[in-house]
């Protein structure tokens, strides 16, 4: 098993594979450059190391698919508190 952490985000790779630390699970490398790496911005001579760079072509997570489940949630949750 080979480890390394981008020097740039912080993300987790397990044999290549990122991991979201939060939840401890495997994502693609298209969902981290949506939701991580067309945010950052190269420091100190630091790169990414997501091999889809900023290219988010095919993400299945993005910042507004997670605030379009928020909103979603919260309307839920207004309606059964009206009920």
């Amino acid at each position: 098993m080979k480890t390394s952490v981008c020097p740039l985000c912080g993300i987790l790779r397990i044999d290549g594979v990122p991991r979201w630390s939060f939840k401890n699970t495997e994502t693609t490398n298209a969902n981290v450059a949506a939701i991580v790496c067309q945010y950052a911005v190269p420091r100190d001579g630091k790169e990414c190391i997501n091999p889809c760079g900023t290219d988010t072509t095919g993400a299945t997570d993005s910042w507004e698919i997670r605030s379009q489940i928020g909103e979603a949630l919260e309307y839920d949750m207004r309606r059964a508190l009206d009920a």
